[in-house]
C-alpha cells in the first residue's frame, strides 16, 4: 500500500478532531430515494454501530451497508470509520 501523503494525513487529522468533539452519533440505511433509516441522538460511536448493524439486519437488502455520523454542536455531519474513530481516539 502507498504511504499517505502530509496532507492526506493532516485530513485524517482533521476529521478524527471532528469525530471527538461530537455532541451525537446517528446511523443512517438508505435503500432508494424514498426508503430510508435514521436513528438519531445516540451518545457514542459504540451505539451508533450496534443501530446501524440493526439497520442493516432489518432492512437491508443486496449487502447495503448502513453509515455512521458524528454529530457536533452545530449539526454539521461527519462520517464516521473503524479506522478514524480509532485515530480520533488516540492522544
Amino acid at each position: 500500500m502507498k504511504p499517505k501523503s502530509k496532507s492526506q494525513l493532516a485530513e485524517e487529522l482533521a476529521v478524527a478532531h471532528e469525530i471527538k468533539g461530537a455532541s451525537s452519533f446517528s446511523a443512517h440505511l438508505r435503500m432508494g430515494p424514498h426508503e430510508k433509516y435514521t436513528v438519531r441522538d445516540l451518545p457514542d460511536y459504540a451505539a451508533a454501530a450496534a443501530a446501524a448493524s440493526d439497520l442493516e439486519a432489518e432492512h437491508s437488502r443486496f449487502s447495503r451497508k448502513a453509515m455512521v455520523f458524528a454529530i457536533n454542536a452545530r449539526g454539521r455531519e461527519t462520517l464516521c470509520t473503524p479506522e478514524l474513530v480509532e485515530l480520533a481516539a488516540s492522544p
